[in-house]
């Protein structure tokens, strides 16, 4: 029988939810950097189309 300190280091079985988070909160990391350049891009999207149908009305 081993030690109960060296099956506590050799037990991996929350190692899978553990790089299921990490994966998660990397993304959510990613995702969050990209906020200001998406929204500028969307914002322009959106001037631009009010623009067209400003014009097409008049």
């Amino acid at each position: 029988m081993k030690p109960p300190i060296l099956r506590l280091f050799r037990n991996d079985s929350g190692a899978t939810a553990l790089e299921y988070g990490l994966v998660a909160a990397i993304m959510s990391g990613a995702i969050l950097a990209a906020m200001p350049v998406l929204r500028e891009a969307v914002l322009s999207l959106y001037t631009i189309v009010s623009t067209a149908f400003a014009s097409a009305g008049s």
